[in-house]
């Protein structure tokens, strides 16, 4: 199967508590790829101010990794970081300076070092008084403020114009959407065989001209002040943000917390969610609370708890209805997508649901599981379309169109630096 798997690893690398001013949980899986590349970075800086971040890592995860050694110390050496540790005063400009010239170094590290891998990163750091959102690449995040999408950072995609300017300027060209046909990401830490502009072969070149290069780590940083009305803020690799936009887990977010009060819990719901929707990337997720974060809702908590009754007496007509030796697990889930008397869970959708009907089902009618259960025993590379619904030549699309009825960048055939 390529660059996948037969059956995702969904183990989950759960961290949870409290970090300076904030409470946080993250959470990390496989999934279907050969190998985990993403790596969750949660660290104090110093007293109240922390760092958060999620580097996703390609072609390898040596990036990743040495990011999550050296970024939060690079960080607290830096000037600006220092006066705030002194609570000296420090301009935004200041910051900014600071975490570019931060980026460069790390990259030149990894140039000495010759780490062969790349990695984006998003990262956000808290203090008492400011939310400090930094991108490189296509991992992502967003603050949510008063109940709406407050800001998002940008993804750096090769045909964004500013970006595919830079990229034809510095001897670059774009096939099928990639960097010299291997790359759909313009910014990220090493990939240095598309930072070969100039011919650098010396780490004095290399600095010279780090700039000039199609692919390149400078990060796009907002400076915000917190204030009393921010909600969360959630980071994501873009195994996340391939199925899920900002607007889908700001409604699941309210959603599920009303429900369960469990931040923990809704960065596995997430998880299972993007599965489900057919994500066949690393998953990893950051959850950042607030004072302003949800509550406990009991008329959302009751509803939901009847919507599960609903499900499963669904599912009991569909096996009265029709013969059980035809049916499959993909034949009730659709079933369930097409019943327009269930009204599904917001920003999810009845996705969120799959994970309750599978147990539901391999409890009470393991028979139908049967095939399910042992898809990919036997050796074979099977074909297969979506990681839940298993039947070969499933399309996705289906699933999707008859969801959004209710609802308000890897190529594998490329060499090993495909993002």
């Amino acid at each position: 199967m390529g660059n996948y798997l037969k059956k995702p690893i969904t183990d989950e690398a759960v961290e949870s508590g409290r970090l300076g001013t904030v409470n946080f949980a993250s959470n990390t899986i496989q999934g279907w790829r050969q190998k985990q590349e993403d790596v969750v970075i949660v660290e104090e800086i110093f007293l109240n101010c922390s760092l958060f971040s999620i580097a996703d890592g390609h072609a390898g995860a040596s990036a990743s990794l040495f990011l999550k050694d050296n970024l939060k110390q690079a960080i607290a050496d830096t000037s600006s970081f220092q006066k705030m540790f002194q609570n000296r005063s420090v301009t935004s400009k200041e910051i900014e300076f600071d975490l570019k010239r931060v980026f460069d170094q790390l990259d030149q590290r990894m140039w000495k070092e010759n780490i062969t891998a790349g990695s984006t990163l998003n990262a956000v750091i808290t203090t008492t008084s400011l939310i400090i959102m930094i991108n490189c690449g296509d991992t992502k995040s967003f603050l949510v403020r008063d109940g709406k999408v407050h800001c998002e950072t940008i993804d750096h995609k090769p045909e964004n114009e500013n970006e595919k300017e830079r990229i034809h300027r510095t001897g670059g060209f774009l096939k099928n959407g990639r960097i010299n046909g291997k790359l759909n990401v313009s910014r990220a830490f090493g990939d240095f065989a598309l930072k070969m502009n100039q011919t650098p072969l010396s780490l004095a070149s290399f600095q010279i001209h780090q700039k000039d290069q199609p692919v390149i780590c400078e990060p796009d940083i907002q400076i915000l002040e917190r204030s009393s009305t921010d909600n969360f803020i959630i980071l994501g690799c873009d195994g996340i943000f391939d199925v899920l936009n900002s607007t889908q887990l700001l409604q699941m977010t309210f959603d599920r917390i009303s429900i369960h009060e469990s931040t923990t819990k809704l960065t596995s719901e997430i998880i299972k969610t993007c599965l489900a929707k057919d994500s066949k990337d690393n998953l990893s997720v950051i959850i950042i609370e607030f004072k302003q974060f949800p509550k406990f809702n009991p008329s959302i908590f009751h509803a939901d708890v009847e919507l599960d009754a609903r499900i499963f007496s669904s599912i009991e007509d569909y096996i009265t209805e029709l013969n059980i030796d035809e049916l499959c697990l993909e034949d009730i889930f659709i079933q369930l997508l097409e019943d327009k008397s269930l009204i599904p869970p917001p920003g999810a959708g009845m996705y969120l649901k799959f994970d309750i009907v599978r147990e539901y089902i391999s409890k009470n009618y393991p028979e139908i599981m049967e095939d399910y259960d042992s898809e990919g025993e036997d050796g074979e590379d099977d074909i297969r379309t979506d990681p839940f619904l298993s039947t070969p030549g499933f399309r996705t699309e289906q699933i999707d169109d008859i969801d959004s009825e209710h609802e308000g960048d890897i190529d594998s055939s490329q060499s090993s630096t495909s993002e």
